[in-house]
């Protein structure tokens, strides 16, 4: 659910430190996700997921450079089960729910 007249979801404010220009930017992202054919809503999701998975990775790989690419990918494995188990009980909440 979205603010009243704004393109935020509801409960998700602007900081006062963001400029126009990144207002600006998110204003058109959100428009062009609300035209976007599903399908497209879709495949932009798995790629959100990929771009998120690499990051994650990376993070682990760095603060654990010791670490084979099995405890690697076994770590990030666990971090997505806390965050979803986090999600189940609701600490955090989907955006979509707001």
């Amino acid at each position: 659910m979205l603010d009243r007249g704004t393109t935020r979801p509801a409960g998700c404010v602007m900081g006062s430190n963001e400029s126009a220009l990144q207002q600006s930017i998110f204003r058109d992202k959100a428009a062009k996700a609300r035209h976007m054919d599903p399908g497209l809503k879709l495949t932009a999701g798995a790629r959100l997921f990929d771009v998120a998975r690499n990051r994650m990775i990376a993070g682990i790989r760095s603060g654990h450079p010791d670490w084979s690419d099995a405890e690697i990918d076994a770590e990030f494995c666990r971090q997505l089960q806390v965050l979803r188990e986090r999600e189940d009980r609701g600490v955090f909440t989907p955006v979509a729910d707001l």
